[in-house]
Order: structure tokens, then sequence, then C-alpha cells
């Protein structure tokens, strides 16, 4: 397995990053360009360079193997090197606290077209898929604020309660005179049960690593509960 490489070609760490992604799940790649990643001080060694929707992947020409890749949500900048102006380059930026631990990347372009399209489709990218994961994690936290309420005791009482009363509104649905707008309010009932023990159950599915709560208990039970009525 190839490790990731460092500004100077060095590896320093054993990670195994992958292969080079398909044709068909990349947005945009190298193929047909001359794109060159600047190694150390002033060593600009030859690199293929793709974009997919989540990554900017590198790997040596003709290699399988991916050396190095840039989640684009933890690209902070992407901008044109001024440093010569003799030369067509732009340098990608990461987060400090990121995959790539705020490192620059520097890549030379054959003109300055190819860089300023290279410098646009990662810069949109890259504020695209931040989108997608700042919204991914706030789906995540508010589970998460449910599933602490779902732990609490006053929950595991309520939805204790809640079967109690979910049984009784059954029995009455048995015991009392058949009517039809009687089983119509029983069967509304007994839905507004069916309908809160679901919602529960899908803000926190039982796993191999949380086992099955108080509340998918209850669930079991409601649904048992009517077929046994």
């Amino acid at each position: 397995p190839l490790s990731r490489e460092t500004g100077s070609g060095m590896d320093i760490s054993n990670l195994l990053v992958g292969v080079v992604p398909p044709a068909s799940e990349q947005i945009k790649s190298s193929v047909g360009e001359k794109i060159h990643k600047l190694c150390g001080d002033s060593d600009w060694q030859p690199r293929f360079i793709a974009v997919t929707d989540s990554f900017l992947v590198m790997s040596h020409p003709g290699a399988k193997e991916v050396s190095d890749q840039i989640p684009l949500h933890e690209i902070s900048e992407c901008s044109k090197l001024e440093a010569d102006s003799n030369l067509s380059a732009f340098v990608v930026c990461t987060m400090d606290d990121g995959y790539n631990g705020g490192r620059q990347y520097t890549f030379s372009a054959e003109s300055e077209e190819c860089v300023v399209g290279w410098m646009k489709l990662i810069s949109e990218q890259a504020i695209t898929r931040s989108a997608q994961i700042h919204k991914r994690s706030w789906v995540r936290k508010q589970q998460e604020k449910a599933r602490v309420i779902m732990k609490s005791r006053n929950w595991q009482i309520m939805m204790g309660l809640l079967i109690v009363a979910n049984f009784i509104v059954n029995i009455g649905q048995q015991c009392l005179p058949t009517r039809q707008s009687h089983t119509d309010q029983n069967t509304r009932i007994f839905n507004a049960f069916d309908i809160l023990f679901t919602a529960a159950s899908f803000i926190s599915p039982p796993t191999q690593h949380n086992p099955p709560t108080h509340t998918h208990l209850c669930t079991r039970a409601c649904a048992q509960t009517r077929c046994l009525l």
C-alpha cells in the first residue's frame, strides 16, 4: 500500500488512501493536461489530479493508487500563486484541524485558463460539500438531543404510562358497544400511539452497540397488544 506523502515526497504514515476513482465518479480530471505538484521548495513533479463529489485526489501518472487526497469540505482557500508571475499555478489551502493538517498544495498548469478553470471548480465543489456536511451535522445533533431525552427517566416513565393507556384503550374498544363513531375515535387514538412509537424508534434505532431501549420494547408491546385484541 502507498503511504500519504509530505510536500517533500517523504512518507509520514502507513495510511492507505485507496485507489483512483473511476472516470464515472470524477467531476473533472487532469487527463490530457500537464499538471505538476510542488514537492519541497522547487521540485515540480508530474501528478494526476481529479475532483470527485467529496475529494480532490492525487496520484502519480499511470498509477492506480491515490498518493494523497483532500476532503473538499476541508479546503479553506483555493487561489492563484502570485510568487512567480511567469508560472501558471494555484494553491489549495486546507484546515489546520482537518485530514491534511493545514498543509498547502501547489499545482502548476499549462496556462492561465487551465488554472482559472481548476480554481473555479475546486472552490465551487468545496462550498457545495461544506453545505452538505453542515446539514448532516445538524441532523446528527438533533438526533443526539433526542436520544438524550429518550434515555431520561421521565421519558421512560411516560412511555410506560402510554403503554398502559394504549392497552386500556384497546380493551375498552373490545368491551364497549360497537358504534361507528366510537370505532372511528378509538382507531384514531390507536393510530396516534402507532405514530408516536414509530417516530421514537426511528430517532434512536437499536443497533449492535445500542441494545433495545424501553422505547423499542414499548413499540413491540404496542404491536403485540394490537395483534392479541
